[in-house]
């Protein structure tokens, strides 16, 4: 615990809607983030074990913060990483096209990567069966209010089961898991965070969430057109949309 003795200063983050407790915090008189979350969620991709792992891996790859501790207490995980800066990705909607072609940069560099030496996995059997604990010990998001108006599930258990009787052919790269707003940009480069999701797994996961967040600001559906136009590839709408009824429950 060379770092968390260290803190001086502590302020709660109310962003996002994972399990896991964010805190911004002085150390030094430098900023830091400290990441925590329940053990009970060390065997899922909320983990921040696996997150300072991932992030190890990345250091040299993408714009990533620096892991300066990982540590555990008797009931929960715990990250201190260094502070990225920049403008967040969301900060770049009211500019369509910028927004879009930061997203595709975002992606392209993530699919730059080789992952024959990754050893991270987001494929659809473990994203299954981590839904399946999840559902298993009430973890999962199963309020159907809070689903997209476009699912046409209720009921958590019959979502469950058509995703894993419609599972798509994988055609896999390096994936964020979340990419949709998890990025910062500091003179047009991509900076990454919230990363525990990341690893090898199919190219249209990530693209799913970057189509779900272009419907979400802009009626007009050029401006999915000229997404796909500017990643150079045809929409595969049937995956589209099974990744993003996968994300229901998380």
């Amino acid at each position: 615990m060379k770092y968390i003795n260290r803190i001086t200063s502590v302020e709660k983050s109310l962003e996002g809607m994972s399990p896991a407790e964010v805190y911004k915090c002085r150390i030094d008189e430098t900023t830091y983030y400290l990441k925590t979350i329940n053990k009970v969620f060390s065997q899922t991709t909320y983990s921040v074990k696996r997150e300072a792992a991932v992030m190890r891996w990345l250091t040299d790859k993408l714009n990533v913060p620096e892991v300066l501790e990982y540590g555990e207490t008797e009931d929960s995980e715990y990250l201190i990483m260094s502070e990225i800066r920049g403008r967040h990705i969301d900060d770049f909607a009211e500019t369509p096209l910028q927004y879009i072609s930061y997203l595709v940069k975002a992606i392209k560099q993530l699919w730059s990567i080789d992952i024959s030496q990754c050893n991270f996995s987001s494929r659809l059997d473990m994203r299954l069966q981590e839904l399946d604990y999840l559902l298993q010990r009430n973890l999962a998001d199963v309020d159907a209010v809070n689903w997209q108006d476009t699912t046409n599930f209720t009921k958590p258990e019959e979502l469950y089961l058509w995703l894993c009787n419609n599972r798509p052919p994988e055609e896999l790269v390096f994936s964020h898991g979340d990419i949709g707003a998890n990025f910062f940009v500091a003179d047009g480069e991509i900076y990454f965070y919230d990363l525990a999701r990341c690893g090898i797994a199919d190219k249209w996961q990530d693209i799913a969430f970057c189509v779900r967040d272009i419907r979400d600001y802009y009626p007009d559906a050029n401006y999915e057109r000229i997404f796909f136009e500017m990643l150079g590839i045809e929409p595969d709408y049937p995956k589209i949309d099974y990744y993003i009824l996968l994300d229901e429950m998380f």
